[in-house]
C-alpha cells in the first residue's frame, strides 16, 4: 500500500497555529491532552485524525472550543496580548508608558 499523502486540513492548521500562539511544544500539548507529542505532530501534518476524546483534550489544552478546533465555529483562541492587558507585563519586555504631562523634578534641582 502506498504511503498516505499528508495534506494539512483546516483542522491541522488551526491546531498548529493555536499551539504556536500559546507557545507550546507538541510534547507539551500532548501531555495536556493525554496523548503523545508524536501523535500531535501527525495531526498537525494531516497524517492522522483525532478521536473525539483527543479532540476534546486538545481543545481544552488550547483553551478553545472543540467545535472551533474541528470546524472553525465557536470560541476560538484569544491573542495572548489581549489577555495580557489584564495581567502584569512579562519580565524582560519593556513596558509601554505614557509620557508624563509635567516634568518630574529631581532632588538636585529643587531650591
Amino acid at each position: 500500500m502506498p504511503p498516505r499523502l499528508a495534506i494539512p486540513s483546516p483542522f491541522s492548521r488551526r491546531l498548529t497555529d493555536t499551539r504556536a500562539l500559546r507557545r507550546l511544544s507538541v510534547r507539551d500539548i500532548g501531555s495536556l491532552a493525554a496523548c503523545s507529542g508524536a501523535y500531535v505532530s501527525l495531526l498537525e501534518q494531516g497524517r492522522a485524525e483525532p478521536t473525539l476524546s483527543v479532540l476534546e483534550g486538545l481543545a481544552k489544552a488550547l483553551s478553545v472550543s472543540p467545535e472551533w478546533l474541528a470546524f472553525g465555529v465557536g470560541d476560538g483562541p484569544v491573542e495572548r496580548d489581549e489577555v495580557r492587558t489584564k495581567e502584569a507585563p512579562r519580565a524582560g519586555r519593556p513596558r509601554k508608558t505614557q509620557p508624563a504631562s509635567e516634568p518630574v523634578e529631581s532632588p538636585e534641582n529643587t531650591p
